[in-house]
């Protein structure tokens, strides 16, 4: 099963250990779970999976591009503010 979902689903690479063992990395036995949830549990094809996850990873990346709004950054900065403060007078 596991080298049938190689071949259909171009995020899953395994390596090969330098004593011929085929491994996978953490990321990759999570995307494992996650499709037999999506084929199993779901019931998606192998193509509605594979559609899936190429839109997970997609809004995964336009997420990492979005810029923090002033007011979220103003908002975190002044919270960090207070907790470098509140850790210096603990120190002192």
């Amino acid at each position: 099963m596991l080298r049938y979902w190689e071949t259909e689903f171009d995020l899953l690479k395994r390596f090969q250990a330098p004593s011929k063992h085929h491994l996978y990395k953490k990321r990759d036995v999570e995307l494992l779970l996650e499709i037999k949830r999506l084929l199993y549990t779901e019931g998606f094809t192998i193509e509605g999976a594979r559609k899936k996850l190429k839109e997970a990873k997609k809004e995964e990346k336009d997420q990492l591009k979005l810029p923090l709004s002033e007011q979220k950054y103003k908002s975190a900065l002044s919270e960090t503010q207070r907790d470098l403060e509140s850790l210096r007078r603990l120190l002192s």
